[in-house]
């Protein structure tokens, strides 16, 4: 084996331990999630087309539409359309994801009074054929969880909400308006991974589709049938021009115009006999439909902010009036904590906040015999996301323990011994070692240790007695540790 440099050996052995002690440790962050919203994108949807943060930041049109059955059906098509995707490098597809627009929808009919179950799809594209390899039934009133999309445009119609259309400006393609909204997303789970390279096609069912032909009053309620949501990049009733100028035409401008590579398949009851079964065109509707995607769940996402874990609060060894906290530190914790405190019998805009950088403060001025409460949350991505705040933790000054309970997984396959110390001290941790952080009991900084290994020996012989937080810095986050010097 090839000679390693010390620092080298320290980046093998973090890797190693991240790779081993977390594997798929955060997939409960990534899968099988309700209820919550996604902030603009999610890491586990694949998809080739998607740019509405982008584009807000970049001010590009981005329009959200419903697809009512005058665009689906114009060349009569639409009882499934498929929007074309490529990867160069395989992926496993392990489920699909749909947005689904969630406004006003209960009143939900099908052609004949009979249910027709829609569904979701996954294609191959090969060199021979179209391929199904997935076909996934869908309910509008299904388990979701939700999305934030925001974008800069002014036809974000549909159904939606009345106050987002009166904000609208629909005279023009060229107008500037920025949209932001929350809708539901469904996801729907394979029994197994399909793993697919190259060219391959996703999108949905329109089953329920009723012709004027076949029934004139069913077909004007088709509009309640569920169905999801599009991307629509034109304008088709667009009648004024980005100069201001009259189209007679009604067709969107050029700077309005956008299409996508798509599969549009026919009703076999539509009355246009004429038309191909299948038509394979550049389409200007795409469904909000992704393949989601198997991901590296040994890290946390970026965007995931958990509250603190094992809350600690114990003496701190000085005076009788001052307490230290401290909690585990999660790797996204990047931007410090808040913390919170006052008398059990206050109310919490009474209490007194403070900022520290790091999993520790030091509180004085308090009241040995009163009861108090204290709690914390973190800030995350550039502080401009903060978790929820942990659960209060009541406690009197003088009735605190000396030492810190192993109060979470991390806190419990970390470890100090002996404990009371003289002389050395040496700490262990199961998940391994990056760094190791020693502070004395008024909570300043004394010194550093990097590591890169599972246990290491600290000299601690010229420390003077007392109590003395030691940070323990793993793959998967800081722990304190509380420390008895003889």
């Amino acid at each position: 084996m090839k000679h390693l440099r010390p620092f080298h050996v320290f980046l093998f052995l973090a890797v190693l331990f991240v790779s081993g002690a977390a594997r798929g440790q955060y997939s409960q962050a990534y899968y099988h999630r309700t209820g919550d919203t996604i902030q603009f994108d999610s890491p586990i949807y694949f998809h080739n087309w998607w740019g509405y943060e982008a584009g807000y930041q970049q001010r590009r049109q981005y329009y959200l539409g419903v697809p009512w059955a005058h665009y689906l059906h114009a060349p009569a098509f639409g009882r499934k359309i498929l929007s074309y995707c490529f990867t160069a490098t395989p992926i496993k597809v392990i489920g699909l994801a749909a947005i689904t627009p969630g406004f006003g929808w209960d009143r939900i009919r099908t052609y004949d009074s009979t249910f027709r179950q829609e569904y979701f799809y996954l294609y191959d594209a090969d060199a021979a054929a179209l391929r199904e390899l997935a076909a996934v039934p869908w309910l509008v009133n299904d388990s979701a969880r939700h999305i934030r999309v925001r974008g800069y445009d002014n036809r974000f119609t549909g159904s939606l909400p009345l106050e987002a259309i009166q904000k609208l400006d629909n005279t023009t393609c060229c107008g500037v308006t920025d949209w932001d909204i929350t809708m539901p997303i469904h996801e729907y789970y394979f029994d197994s991974a399909i793993t697919i390279q190259d060219s391959f096609y996703v999108g949905c069912s329109f089953l329920s589709y009723v012709s004027a032909e076949d029934d004139p009053v069913l077909a004007e309620l088709y509009h309640k049938m569920p169905s999801p949501l599009y991307r629509m990049a034109t304008a088709p009733h667009a009648t004024v021009n980005c100069d201001g100028s009259y189209d007679p035409t009604g067709q969107a401008p050029d700077v309005c115009g956008f299409s996508w590579p798509s599969i549009l398949f026919k009703h076999p009851y539509t009355p246009f006999a004429n038309d191909p079964d299948t038509l394979y065109t550049d389409y200007h509707a795409i469904p909000l439909i992704f393949p989601i995607i198997m991901v590296d769940t040994t890290v946390p996402p970026a965007d995931y902010c958990p509250p603190v874990n094992n809350l600690q609060v114990g003496c701190s060894g000085e005076d009788d009036d001052c307490v230290v906290a401290t909690w585990d530190a999660f790797v996204n914790h990047t931007d410090g904590y808040e913390l919170q405190y006052g008398r059990r019998n206050q109310s919490y805009d009474q209490w007194q906040s403070l900022f520290t950088p790091t999993n520790m403060a030091h509180i004085c001025d308090m009241t040995p015999h009163f009861g108090y409460g204290l709690r914390v949350r973190p800030f995350c991505e550039d502080g401009s996301k903060s978790g929820d705040w942990l659960e209060i933790y009541y406690f009197k000054p003088n009735e605190l323990p000396v030492g810190i309970d192993d109060g979470s997984d991390l806190a419990r396959h970390t470890s100090l011994s002996p404990n009371p110390a003289s002389g050395h001290v040496t700490v262990e941790s199961h998940f391994g070692i990056l760094a190791i952080d020693l502070y004395d009991p008024a909570g300043r900084h004394l010194a550093n240790h990097p590591c890169g290994s599972r246990s290491a020996t600290l000299d601690i012989s010229g420390l003077a007695p007392g109590f003395y937080t030691v940070m323990v810095s793993t793959p998967q986050g800081t722990t304190p540790k509380r420390l008895i010097v003889r």
